[in-house]
């Protein structure tokens, strides 16, 4: 896994502003404990469940140890995010609008989160067609690969 970041999803993909503070604290914890375990590092990135969040949960990741959370894909969503615990990707990697939406990313300098969840890949033909995405980025001398957290480290201290 080197190279590659590891985030916290919860422990049982609960609907987070749907359950009490402290049973949603408490999933979002022990998801974090467990991959830090499975992986043996520290894992400071998370993804909500179904995009639920609130301010409460937000709260709850940012105290439970993260340093920041993707919500969900919004295109043109601003760098540096306004606040750490939602910070939208751009685009996912099987949007039809792709390659405009890094377009928009490469000419400014900015950074360009590329989000999708693996069970999103229905056959080999997506999986062929993310591999020739990565390789097209790869080649392209404007990309500099980072992990969110070698990202947000390029930052001052914020919320």
């Amino acid at each position: 896994y080197e190279g590659i970041e590891v985030a916290n999803h919860t422990l049982k993909h609960p609907w987070l502003t749907r359950i009490i503070a402290e049973e949603a604290w408490r999933d979002i914890a022990d998801g974090r404990k467990a991959l830090e375990d499975l992986f043996q590092r520290p894992v400071t990135g998370f993804a909500y469940p179904y995009n639920d969040h609130n301010p409460e949960v937000r709260r709850a990741v940012r105290e439970a140890g993260h340093v920041y959370a993707r919500a969900t894909v919004v295109a043109g969503a601003p760098w540096p995010p306004p606040d750490r615990m939602e910070w939208h990707p751009q685009v996912s990697f099987k949007s039809p609008d792709f390659w405009a939406e890094f377009e928009k990313v490469a000419v400014d300098g900015g950074v360009f989160l590329l989000m999708g969840h693996s069970y999103e890949f229905l056959d080999e033909a997506m999986w062929r067609d993310f591999e020739t995405k990565l390789e097209r980025l790869s080649a392209d001398p404007r990309v500099k690969w980072v992990t969110p957290l070698e990202a947000f480290a390029t930052l001052p201290s914020a919320p």
